[in-house]
């Protein structure tokens, strides 16, 4: 479409670490960092390895997916795959009920004040 460009963030990786360039480059990322960026943004371990995992799972199929293409085959369709597959209980099934574009921030709160005082109990 004119007028659009694909632009990335400029990302120095080492030892298994990220970190922002702070500059915008041309084109596409050589790979996807939104598990890092969660890791940055405090996500839980146990949902960060769920992802890890789906990430090499997703990772397995573009590779048979390039394959069948080099060999001429019809690729197979992609699954879109959710984070919070694994993670089925009441805290995750209250946070999936809310409209977030409808609740207001003293709302939010209640929730979170809720959601903190059943972890409590539980941990009794």
């Amino acid at each position: 479409m004119p007028g659009l460009m694909n632009l990335n963030t400029e990302i120095s990786e080492y030892d298994g670490e990220i970190v922002f360039l702070h500059r915008i480059a041309e084109g596409s990322a050589s790979r996807s960092y939104g598990i890092h960026v969660a890791r940055l943004a405090g996500v839980p371990d146990d949902l960060l390895e769920n992802a890890q995992e789906k990430l090499i799972m997703l990772e397995s199929e573009r590779k048979e997916i390039e394959l069948d293409y080099e060999r001429h085959e019809a690729p197979k369709p992609a699954q879109q795959l959710s984070l919070f597959d694994f993670a089925s209980n009441p805290v995750t099934e209250r946070l999936k009920a809310l409209n977030i574009l409808e609740i207001t921030p003293s709302q939010a709160f209640s929730v979170l004040e809720e959601l903190k005082a059943a972890a409590d109990e539980s941990e009794r």
